[in-house]
């Protein structure tokens, strides 16, 4: 069996209960919203100056290969969490690995 959590959405008259299985949440769309440029941001980082990821087919680049962003590298670090570990462009091995913040993330 499942857990689930109901909530109540509506005010005044117009009230009505749902209940979302275990595992599932409710975000406003702002904050959706916010989420998701984000996330497109971490991802367009390694982008090269023509837009194409590390790894693309690239007709500019004379390898044929998108070199990505001249700028960051992987390994390079590029900042650090609020407990004091390394943020570092990884290395990357298909392009939803780029939105995977745990990847981002070195251990200390």
């Amino acid at each position: 069996m499942t857990d689930t959590m109901k909530i109540t959405i509506g005010a005044g008259d117009e009230r009505f209960t749902v209940e979302l299985p275990d595992g599932w949440t409710v975000v406003r769309k702002e904050q959706l919203y916010r989420l998701q440029a984000a996330a497109t941001l971490l991802s367009d980082l390694d982008r090269s100056m023509s837009g194409r990821h590390r790894g693309d087919g690239e007709g500019q680049d004379p390898t044929g290969v998108s070199q990505g962003n001249p700028f960051l590298h992987p390994g390079d670090r590029i900042g650090t969490t609020m407990s004091g570990r390394p943020i570092v462009v990884p290395e990357q091995t298909g392009f939803t690995d780029l939105g995977n913040p745990s990847l981002w993330t070195a251990e200390s």
